[in-house]
């Protein structure tokens, strides 16, 4: 029984990494702003935000930096730093912290505490 145990834990270790791994390739990438969630914020806020944030662009590289741009956009839109993939499916942003909710080939949805989710699109 000890043994089944033991071979049950590395199972789901070997699962984790192996799902932190498929992440991983799939966030690496151009990431293109697309909206924020329209649940979460009124109609004028939400237009606002949507408007301020058009044309940001995330790239993710294979070597752990990411790379947040918008030609003409604010300060915080624009700046370079380390990332890091957590096993849970949490993404740490140099110092933010955010939930990958959604990512595959096509789309990627994070969110964070107390903020409305952010739609992506990745880049063609």
């Amino acid at each position: 029984m000890k043994k089944y145990f033991i071979l049950f834990f590395i199972c789901i270790f070997l699962l984790s990494f192996q799902d932190k791994q498929t992440t991983q390739k799939l966030l690496i990438g151009r990431w293109l702003f697309e909206k924020f969630d329209p649940s979460t914020l009124d109609s004028k806020t939400l237009k606002e935000a949507n408007q301020m944030n058009k044309g940001m662009i995330l790239t993710f590289r294979i070597d752990g930096k990411f790379t947040s741009s918008q030609s003409g956009g604010p300060q915080q839109n624009n700046y370079y730093d380390k990332y890091k993939l957590l096993n849970n499916n949490f993404l740490v942003l140099g110092k933010d912290t955010t939930r990958i909710v959604v990512v595959n080939g096509e789309k990627l949805t994070l969110a964070a505490n107390g903020r409305p989710q952010i739609y992506f699109k990745k880049e063609k």
